[in-house]
């Protein structure tokens, strides 16, 4: 490590244990003015804004802890602040990554420019924050819980409960308190927002829900602030969690209450990428090998809505590379949506999954996208890679086939440690060098689309088999972001596509 890192650790931790030492005598806590203190960030990769989480304010400078999860891939983050905590929050800042620790999920921002991009002097900066409680934490204590989650509209959402769980792993072979879990709600959304005890002291951050899917309970996960003291402190780079003998279990997904006693469990996440308003769009979700699948639609104000009816016509049909030619629609679901969240540009969620806690084989199919010249470098859409997708032996197969005879099409993975250099893509679909290496021919291949017209695939198209099974050194525990911008050949034309990603739950 050099010495500017290790220097800028210890700068962080001079700043923050300066604030430690101020404890305000809160009594009963105050929540709303503890909420002041809570943050809603908005990650931008490029020009677009791709992700929304929560953070805590932690010095009166504008430092802010969150997840790493959060901020994972961003360029740059977007700071709103509560004036009125009945109000939604009012972008006010932009911040800096300053560390983050991917072993443990945190990550520590920096608010260091106003909305216009001028640079600000933090020492200028007076605003609220939450001091650090490092005292021992013991089950059955308090804990109060405040977070951006997208079930709660973009407003600030507080939940109560208790410390049920402490689990303890070993730190520089010290055993110690690596994982909080609590009965109190969290959702998407609330990761790297605050945990508070009856003191209005900070001492975790929420990163994970776990729940059991026979009988629905659910725990949320929080990071202790003792946890996060000690790693920074000390730059602890390996951090041994106590594991059950089940290591086989593979878990990880996102949970959607879909109401009436239905739920989908470890669903897969497709997010279209600020979805203009009044854009209607048609999903069409086939199950493939028997397996029947669910949808759930999330707007990113939290609105939810859970369908596996109707299905698609009987004469809709399908044949691509990876699933061959599919005829029977029995277990499939075609339904059109719209962006009607009253804002110009929303993140639309597609949660595929299975009733009851079932997994298995899908495709999607998705119609209305568009590539113009107002999306820059592409058009995103974003891909959950849940820990039941990597470990499938089924590849992801991700298409892009041109509806507009003018649009030749061409998508990449965005890299977030080349932004500029798009390695894995593909223009011309089975052309090894145009293309990652798993893709095959589309000519022959066709969807039908929801018009019950065909449209046949042709050389220009473009497709990406990626097999994750092979791929033997990469953690396959977490789910892992992937980000494809849809764009054309040499960003030389424009029109409508169609997107379909073949992949699997089992």
């Amino acid at each position: 490590m050099n010495i500017k890192k290790i220097m800028g650790l210890l700068g962080l931790w001079v700043c923050v244990f300066m604030w430690i030492g101020y404890t305000p005598a809160f009594g009963q806590i105050d929540v709303n003015q503890i909420g002041l203190a809570v943050v809603q960030i908005t990650v931008y990769v490029g020009d677009d804004a791709v992700s929304t989480g929560s953070g805590t304010l932690v010095t009166r400078t504008g430092m802010i802890f969150t997840n790493w999860h959060v901020v994972d891939g961003g360029d740059d983050f977007e700071i709103a602040l509560l004036e009125d905590v009945n109000e939604l929050p009012v972008p006010r800042y932009y911040a800096s990554l300053l560390n983050t620790f991917e072993d443990i999920d945190f990550a520590v921002l920096q608010i260091d420019r106003n909305l216009r991009g001028r640079a600000i002097d933090k020492e200028t900066l007076d605003l609220p924050f939450i001091p650090l409680g490092l005292d021992p934490v013991s089950r059955g204590d308090s804990v109060t819980v405040f977070g951006y989650p997208g079930i709660g509209g973009g407003f600030l959402v507080v939940t109560n409960g208790s410390i049920t769980t402490i689990q303890n792993g070993r730190v520089n072979g010290v055993s110690t308190p690596v994982i909080y879990q609590t009965n109190a709600e969290l959702a998407p959304g609330n990761s790297g927002g605050a945990a508070v005890n009856s003191k209005g002291e900070l001492i975790g951050i929420p990163f994970y829900v776990s729940s059991e899917n026979r009988t629905g309970g659910r725990l949320g996960e929080i990071i202790p602030i003792t946890l996060i003291a000690q790693v920074i402190e000390n730059e602890v780079n390996q951090i041994e969690r106590n594991t059950t003998s089940n290591t086989n279990t593979v878990t990880g997904g996102i949970d959607v209450d879909c109401g009436r006693g239905i739920m989908i469990d470890d669903g897969i996440e497709v997010t279209i990428v600020q979805m203009r308003s009044g854009f209607t769009y048609t999903v069409t979700v086939i199950g493939l090998n028997g397996f029947s699948p669910l949808l759930g639609i999330i707007t990113e104000f939290g609105t939810t809505s859970c369908v596996n009816t109707p299905a698609a016509p009987a004469n809709f049909a399908v044949s691509l590379p990876s699933t061959g030619e599919v005829t029977n629609m029995t277990n499939s679901i075609q339904y059109s949506f719209s962006q009607d969240t009253g804002q110009n540009m929303a993140d639309m969620r597609l949660i595929v999954g299975g009733m009851n806690g079932t997994f298995g084989e899908f495709l999607l199919i998705l119609e209305g996208m568009a590539f113009n010249e107002f999306d820059g470098k592409g058009d995103p859409i974003a891909v959950g890679a849940t820990p039941r997708l990597l470990n499938s032996n089924v590849p992801m197969s991700v298409y892009m086939i041109g509806i507009a005879n003018a649009l030749d099409p061409y998508f990449f993975l965005y890299d977030r440690d080349n932004p500029d250099n798009p390695g894995i893509s593909c223009d011309d679909a089975g052309v090894t060098n145009l293309c990652f290496p798993g893709s095959f021919s589309l000519v022959g291949s066709y969807i039908t689309r929801a018009n019950q017209t065909r449209l046949s695939a042709d050389r220009y198209d473009a497709m990406m088999s990626i097999p994750f099974s092979s791929l033997t050194n990469l953690d396959k525990s977490k789910t892992i972001p992937l980000i494809f911008l849809m764009a054309s050949s040499n960003y030389a034309s424009y029109g409508h596509y169609i997107f379909a990603l073949h992949a699997s739950s089992r």
